[in-house]
């Protein structure tokens, strides 16, 4: 209660106490005391200061689809919807993002909870991946596309954001760009991004999807699988090869390549069935650039297969 506010009241008490002292039975006086006394109580209580209270959590943190965006570059056709990333949380992630806002959470009492996957600012993952896509990444592209005017292709990437916004791991889902070299370069342009601080557990992961169609799709002929996996299977040595860089690690690796006249791979990339095996990927990828395989009818043949 302030100075002010005492100093009514004191006022109202003597007034009413005075009225008062003729008759217990309360004259007419004695109301309009009574009046200015509960007046004096509602002022009072109008300009007592707000107690302190916690602020609400931010809708942006919930888990959602957010579209990011096309890309464009002189010369090729793009998809309608090349880029698309948004927060991928656990369903607890909202739980634990509205009761950051409840003074009665187990973080108010002193404890505090965190889980392993939480909910990311939605917002500013979108404007971060619109300006990779716009920047580093399409240099990286253009960079590929300089030295082989055939590539295309789209990516899924799926990163881990850990504390203090960094990304912790990084993964291709899938691949079809055909290139270690761009794959490399995307991935290390996103790592060196300083994301949004994860809200409600150790860590937030980020899908990301975008892609470019080639410049002139009647330079490339599409060859099925089997082409490829023909080839391997008559392949002694490659088969050998490929069994070491696997080293009895399961799963299936996707691998896209690109064939020239020659009837090599000058170009492969891929994904790993798990992030921990991208280095058997690399060695797959090397393996194969010994594959013999038939010379493409168009300039360059572009094949995606399992291994």
């Amino acid at each position: 209660m302030n100075d002010r506010c005492a100093v009514q009241l004191s006022a109202s008490v003597r007034a009413l106490a005075f009225r008062l002292k003729p008759s217990l039975g309360g004259p007419p006086s004695a109301c309009v005391g009574v009046l200015s006394l509960l007046a004096a109580v509602a002022a009072c209580a109008s300009t007592a200061p707000q107690a302190p209270g916690v602020a609400a959590s931010s809708s942006s943190l919930s888990p959602s689809r957010a579209s990011s965006g096309k890309q464009r570059k002189p010369g090729t056709t793009r998809h309608d919807a090349l880029a698309r990333g948004h927060g991928n949380v656990d369903p607890g992630a909202q739980r634990a993002a509205d009761q950051a806002g409840d003074d009665t959470s187990a973080a108010s009492r002193g404890v505090v909870v965190r889980q392993e996957i939480g909910a990311i600012h939605e917002g500013q993952v979108q404007r971060l991946l619109r300006g990779a896509q716009d920047g580093p990444i399409r240099h990286c592209f253009e960079q590929g596309y300089a030295r082989m005017p055939s590539l295309s292709g789209s990516v899924t990437i799926l990163l881990r954001i850990g504390v203090g916004g960094r990304v912790v791991a990084g993964q291709f889902l899938r691949t079809t760009l055909g290139s270690r070299d761009v794959e490399g370069c995307i991935m290390q342009s996103l790592v060196r991004i300083q994301w949004p601080e994860p809200q409600g557990g150790d860590a937030a992961e980020v899908r990301s999807e975008f892609g470019w169609e080639p410049a002139d799709e009647r330079l490339i002929v599409r060859w099925p699988a089997e082409t490829v996996t023909r080839a391997i299977a008559s392949d002694t040595a490659v088969q050998r090869n490929l069994a070491q860089c696997r080293s009895g690690a399961t799963g299936t690796f996707q691998i896209t390549g690109y064939v020239d006249e020659s009837g090599r791979f000058v170009s492969l990339g891929g994904s790993a069935p798990s992030l921990n095996l991208v280095n058997a990927l690399d060695c797959m990828v090397q393996a194969l650039t010994s594959l013999e395989l038939p010379v493409p009818t168009a300039p360059i043949a572009k094949v995606t297969f399992g291994v």
